[in-house]
């Protein structure tokens, strides 16, 4: 590969695959030293014999040479039967890498946390550009504001039909704006799910030290829910220190789907809403702060009270007993 690699894919609209594609290419490469890049976006197929990495055009694909178009007869499929898009065939195989390279291992050793991280963006975020581009309706899965999603953000970076005649270069230019903006959702969205699967061990660990398996103890907030339920843990609630207010201990309880708003044990339903004295009086904690009306969180002064507010929210609903005596097995 040369000093500094040409990277070409098709001019005119460009779209989600593309520029992710584009992105993704990007941070590969910086990986392996090279920042400096040529871009060039034509239709012009004797460019593409000259370039270093090709996507979306060309009807080749080939990861050995970079290659990477999806519009050829044969092109591959998904396990579920979606064609990939210049974007899955990139991440299909440079994402290991990218992943791997968070980890500190880039081309070094094999590492489970990277190829989970890898899988994950793959399922959560690959696979609806993906479906996008093969134009199958995300309406069915309950995304149905398709302008706001990254497909539709990417768009609005394209020209506008009643804008003034474009100059040489504003294709470019505004690829580039889109570019930027897809770069720092991967970049957040990877930091998002490698926070996921870290917080793993921590909450394993908080649920093992802990003296009861119904509340969870934390010293910070974390993506405890998801870790809850990949562990199979019998967590109801976890308490953890408020990031807005130093003096509050927060106590959140468990959702029917982790990062949700629906509780498997809400709090109850005469305590939904109330704040301070109100409060404390029919929780039987003095310190209550209050309790979002929609009971799937609460907060105390104190780090014993929030516990407390977990544990007679418990009570109060007859369930289960927690003494750790009689706790379901602990872990996996």
């Amino acid at each position: 590969m040369r000093e500094k690699p040409i990277l070409a894919t098709h001019d005119g609209t460009f779209h989600c695959d593309d520029v992710l594609a584009y992105v993704l290419i990007r941070r590969w490469l910086a990986q392996e030293g090279k920042t400096e890049i040529e871009l060039v976006r034509t239709r012009d197929a004797n460019v593409y014999k000259d370039a270093d990495f090709v996507w979306d055009v060309g009807a080749v694909y080939d990861p050995e040479t970079h290659r990477y178009d999806h519009h050829m007869p044969g092109a591959l499929l998904r396990d579920d039967g979606v064609p990939y898009s210049a974007a899955g065939l990139v991440w299909l195989n440079l994402g290991f890498d990218i992943c791997h390279e968070l980890y500190g291992g880039f081309r070094t050793k094999y590492s489970a946390e990277a190829e989970e991280l890898y899988q994950m963006f793959m399922d959560q975020d690959i696979k609806f550009v993906d479906w996008t581009d093969d134009g199958r309706s995300l309406v069915e899965e309950n995304r149905l504001n398709l302008d706001m999603g990254l497909a539709g953000l990417v768009d609005a970076f394209n020209q506008q039909w009643f804008e003034r005649e474009p100059r040489a270069g504003d294709e470019n230019f505004k690829f580039l704006q889109a570019a930027r903006m897809v770069e720092s959702v991967v970049i957040s969205r990877l930091s998002k799910l490698q926070a996921t699967i870290e917080a793993r061990k921590t909450v394993q660990k908080a649920f093992d030290d802990g003296q009861d398996p119904y509340v969870l103890v934390l010293e910070r907030n974390m993506p405890w829910q998801d870790a809850v339920a990949h562990l199979n843990l019998p967590t109801l609630y976890a308490v953890y220190p408020s990031t807005r207010n130093g003096n509050e201990w927060m106590v959140a309880c468990m959702s029917t789907k982790p990062g949700g708003f629906t509780p498997t044990h809400p709090f109850p339903e005469n305590w939904g809403g109330l704040r301070g004295d109100e409060l404390a009086k029919v929780s039987g904690v003095d310190n209550a702060i209050f309790c979002h009306k929609h009971r799937f969180c609460a907060a105390a002064s104190t780090l014993a009270g929030a516990v407390n507010l977990a544990q007679n929210s418990i009570e109060y609903s007859q369930a289960p007993s927690p003494a750790r005596d009689n706790a379901p097995p602990r872990g996996l």
